[in-house]
């Protein structure tokens, strides 16, 4: 049986914060832009000793665990880097999966863009504004929703 060695890749940054990990730069390093709901996982990507996990977060991965707390709204996105050699091998094994494809007009789901900073300089503003999950909470504002006061 092969080996499954795990790879998660690094979050480098959201539409929703200002912060993120440290980017990598070069021609061996793909930057992706992400508007997933749920994480999804390829545990088939092939490595030199068998097969490695690849994990494509999500908006609302911080709020695992968590009893409460405000979904991401649809309109933003995770900016993910990995490996070229891994994410060439998942389009090339799952690339017709609809998460790759535009739908009904709107934008994919997970795409790659030039580097994290075009994204963040507002280069992909229009696509991740357009993108819509299905699965999108309600606005709070919308609703009626306020910010609750923090006791002493």
């Amino acid at each position: 049986m092969a080996r499954n060695k795990k790879t998660i890749g690094s979050v480098v940054g959201s539409t929703t914060e200002s912060t993120g990990a440290e980017t990598l730069t070069g021609a061996n390093v793909v930057t992706l832009r992400v508007s997933l709901r749920h994480p999804h996982k390829f545990d088939d990507i092939p490595s030199a000793d068998g097969t490695k996990t690849v994990i494509l977060p999500a908006l609302d991965d911080a709020l695992k665990g968590k009893s409460q707390g405000i979904l991401t709204p649809d309109g933003n996105a995770i900016f993910f880097q990995l490996p070229r050699e891994d994410w060439e091998a998942i389009k090339k094994m799952h690339g017709k999966e609809q998460m790759f494809h535009s739908w009904h007009g709107f934008p994919p789901v997970v795409a790659e863009v030039e580097s994290v900073t075009a994204a963040k300089s507002g280069a992909y503003k229009d696509d991740i504004e357009a993108t819509v999950t299905g699965l999108a909470p309600q606005d709070p504002l919308k609703v009626g929703v306020v910010e609750a006061k923090a006791e002493d």
